[in-house]
């Protein structure tokens, strides 16, 4: 049986271009992805982000907001204000909002917490443990914009 695994990111600027780059990487590693947002304007947002991120390629996604029902489990990343599963994701991400309340979450095989520094990563880490997601690993981003493995 596969780990269930939580990958924290925790950072100081604005996590968008962190976001897009991540779903990138995993539309190369063919996951699909569910992008929660905690809102329709953060979803319309991240939306109009992705169609215009990469030059050369394209990363196929939709949205709630713009919902298609024939589309959408063709779609890599799905972005969503609710849990859904209608891509078949494997993995759940979003910018370090309180999922506590959300059903279905140990359904994912893999969770991407982007946090703001800011935020307290422990108590999230408990939660997720007790969720059974037993691999967890965290990376911090440098004051010149790298990125390094945390504690």
């Amino acid at each position: 049986m596969e780990q269930k695994e939580i990958i924290f990111y925790i950072h100081s600027s604005e996590p968008m271009s962190i976001n897009l780059k991540l779903i990138d990487k995993l539309y190369t590693n063919k996951e699909n992805v569910l992008f929660l947002c905690e809102n329709e304007e953060e979803m319309k947002k991240f939306d109009l982000k992705l169609w215009s991120y990469a030059k050369t390629s394209f990363i196929p996604h939709c949205s709630t907001c713009s919902l298609d029902e024939n589309i959408i489990p063709y779609c890599h990343t799905l972005i969503s204000t609710e849990i859904r599963f209608d891509n078949h994701p494997t993995c759940l991400m979003h910018n370090g909002l309180n999922i506590e309340q959300h059903e279905n979450i140990s359904k994912f095989s893999k969770i991407i917490d982007v946090l703001h520094q800011d935020f307290g990563k422990k108590e999230r880490a408990v939660f997720y443990h007790q969720l059974g997601f037993e691999q967890q690993k965290s990376w911090l981003q440098t004051n010149n914009g790298a990125w390094e493995k945390a504690e």
